[in-house]
C-alpha cells in the first residue's frame, strides 16, 4: 500500500503544479460539445465573442449528433453543450439536473439544386402519386428527422415522396442535394451562400418550413 499511495501523492503534487500553471496563465479553459450544424455556423460567433469578453480562452469544441453530445454532457465530459430544440420534440434531457439558455433561432428549410441556367429547383414539394419527389433525408431517430416527420404527418401538409437516403448530418445531405439526388430540409444559417449564388433555392413555401431553438445547456452546480 506505499508504493501505492506514492504514486498517489505523486499525482496529486503534479495536479496541483499543473492547476497552478493554468492560474498563473490567465487562460480560461472550456469544454463545449455542440450538433455539427451549430459547430459550422453559430459557434464561431460565439467564439469571437467569447474572446473579447475575457483575456485569453481555450476552447475544446467537440462536434457530434445530438444524442453523442448529451451523453457527454451527462458523464461531466463537457461543461456546455450547444443544442437545437423543437416544441414538438422533447429532448433527452434531465431538467432537474441541466438548465438552459435559448441563445437563437434556426430554420429548416425545404431546398434543391437549381437546374441549368434557372432559379427553378431541381425538385419540388408537394409532388404527385404519380412522380413522387425524392426525397434526402435525416434519419428517423434524429431530432431533425423526428421533427419533419411530425411536420409531413400534420393536416394540411399532403406531400408525396420517394425516401432514396438518409443521414444524420445536414452537411451529408447538403452535398447530396447539390449533386441533385433529390431535395432535403437543410438549417437556413448553413446555406446562406448558396441560396444567395443561386446554387440552391426553397423546394418549398414557408409552410414547409420547421423552427428551432438554440440553446446552450449547462448543469445547475
Amino acid at each position: 500500500f506505499v508504493t501505492e499511495a506514492e504514486i498517489i501523492l505523486r499525482r496529486l503534487y503534479n495536479a496541483r503544479e499543473t492547476i497552478r500553471a493554468l492560474g498563473s496563465s490567465g487562460e480560461s479553459e472550456i469544454t463545449v460539445a455542440a450538433q455539427n450544424s451549430i459547430a459550422q455556423t453559430l459557434c464561431l460567433n460565439w467564439m469571437k465573442r467569447l474572446e473579447s469578453r475575457l483575456d485569453s480562452v481555450y476552447v475544446r469544441l467537440i462536434s457530434e449528433k445530438l444524442s453523442d453530445c448529451v451523453e457527454l454532457l451527462k458523464q461531466g465530459h463537457v461543461d456546455y453543450m450547444f443544442c437545437y430544440a423543437n416544441q414538438q420534440v422533447s429532448l433527452p434531457i434531465d431538467e432537474t439536473k441541466y438548465s438552459y439558455t435559448t441563445i437563437g433561432k434556426e430554420t429548416l428549410i425545404p431546398v434543391a439544386a437549381t437546374l441549368k441556367h434557372s432559379r427553378t429547383p431541381a425538385f419540388s414539394l408537394p409532388g404527385c402519386l404519380e412522380d413522387p419527389v425524392p426525397y434526402v433525408a435525416y434519419t428517423h431517430e434524429s431530432l431533425f428527422g423526428k421533427a419533419i416527420d411530425e411536420l409531413i404527418q400534420r393536416k394540411g401538409h399532403s406531400c408525396y415522396l420517394s425516401r432514396r437516403y438518409e443521414n444524420p448530418f445536414s452537411h451529408t445531405l447538403k452535398s447530396m442535394i447539390t449533386e441533385q439526388l433529390g431535395f432535403a430540409w437543410l438549417p437556413k444559417s448553413s446555406i446562406l451562400n448558396e441560396l444567395r449564388e443561386g446554387k440552391l433555392c426553397r423546394a418549398g413555401d414557408e409552410r414547409w418550413d420547421v423552427d428551432f431553438d438554440i440553446r446552450l445547456y449547462y448543469h445547475h452546480s
